[in-house]
């Protein structure tokens, strides 16, 4: 969309921000960040408008790098202190180049998590992160310096 690619409103201000990711996308990815209000003009009527909204807050520089959010498949998370948390995304274009991180904010301040385990295979992205401070995060999956996808996770005993 032509509209969406030239930029965005902030309050009545538009804000210049070309994005060609919208042109022509997938449409896997498109109704991840577009929900129709006629269920008609979804390819496959299998996303329902429960697991929308419960899925991953998903922001257009995941356009821009074609990526599809997979694992964990909803936004809020809920795991216990040190236990293993598997992440992984499908891109339509190779991420070989490019730098993944999973970070925090705390004020302004940015603070990456320790990823591992991080592997390519076929357009599946995958890597494991381990939350060790008990609390409630908005957690930020980052290509590069652009966030693409935040989750919520609940830290627990």
């Amino acid at each position: 969309d032509a509209t969406w690619s030239s930029g965005y409103f902030l309050g009545s201000l538009f804000v210049k921000d070309y994005n060609d990711g919208y042109f022509l996308t997938d449409p896997q990815l498109f109704s991840k960040n577009h929900f129709p209000a006629h269920k008609k003009w979804l390819l496959d009527n299998q996303l329902s408008e429960k697991e929308f909204v419960s899925s991953p807050l998903i922001y257009s520089e995941a356009f821009k790098y074609k990526l599809i959010p997979n694992n964990p498949n909803e936004m809020n998370i809920e795991t216990k202190k040190n236990d293993e948390v598997l992440f992984s995304f499908t891109t339509l274009d190779s991420l070989s180049n490019n730098k993944i991180s999973l970070v925090k904010y705390i004020g302004t301040k940015e603070i990456p998590y320790k990823i591992y385990n991080i592997e390519e295979t076929q357009g599946i992205t995958t890597f494991r992160c381990k939350f060790d401070q008990k609390g409630f995060y908005d957690t930020h999956l980052k290509i590069n310096n652009d966030i693409v996808a935040t989750y919520t996770v609940k830290v627990t005993k």
